[in-house]
């Protein structure tokens, strides 16, 4: 948020225009994200590992495996990051933005109050419910696209379950799944 409200207070800044090309390159779902990063990262680049199957046993887990689990969480961390950061920037300046031009944001500026009141009270405070509906909206849509990125990183969970569950006809489990998201 406060990264957004810098980038309003200049549009059109070099940061801004990157900032707002991102957004429209990290549209695509995080799973996509992800096939990307692993075609650069893991075969091109060879910096990370590609994608495997790590069994996690609660009983045998021990910190020897941290590293090794850590390795393979950055790739899908970062697409889940990409798929969803630079959107959420962009949406957040729109609305400060648009409510930085608002008369009663000039009224308080020509009254002489100091620019962080004029952003807390009237900038901040009237966007909040846009922003945090914003926010849920896209923690909501990075959790449903979880299921094709825990296949695209084989990692088990409930993308995994879905669609066992899917295969088997379980139709409890799928109903479930579908009513958890």
């Amino acid at each position: 948020v406060g990264i957004s409200l810098s980038l309003s207070h200049k549009p059109g800044g070099l940061l801004d225009k990157l900032l707002v090309s991102l957004s429209a390159l990290t549209s695509a779902p995080s799973w996509i994200t992800g096939i990307v990063l692993i075609i650069v990262f893991a075969h091109k680049l060879r910096i990370l590992p590609f994608p495997r199957v790590i069994e996690l046993d609660a009983s045998n887990f021990s910190l020897s495996m941290l590293p090794v689990v850590a390795r393979q969480m950055v790739l899908p961390m970062i697409a889940i990051f990409l798929s969803g950061i630079f959107q959420s920037y962009f949406t957040w300046r729109t609305f400060f933005l648009i409510f930085s031009a608002e008369d009663y944001v000039e009224l308080a500026k020509a009254k002489g109050l100091p620019s962080r009141t004029v952003e807390r009270r009237y900038i901040l405070r009237p966007t909040l419910p846009y922003v945090l509906t914003s926010f849920a909206i896209m923690m909501i849509s990075l959790w449903q696209g979880a299921i094709a990125l825990e296949l695209v990183f084989l990692w088990p969970g409930i993308g995994t379950i879905f669609i066992s569950a899917i295969r088997s006809s379980n139709i409890e489990m799928m109903l479930g799944v579908t009513v958890t998201f």
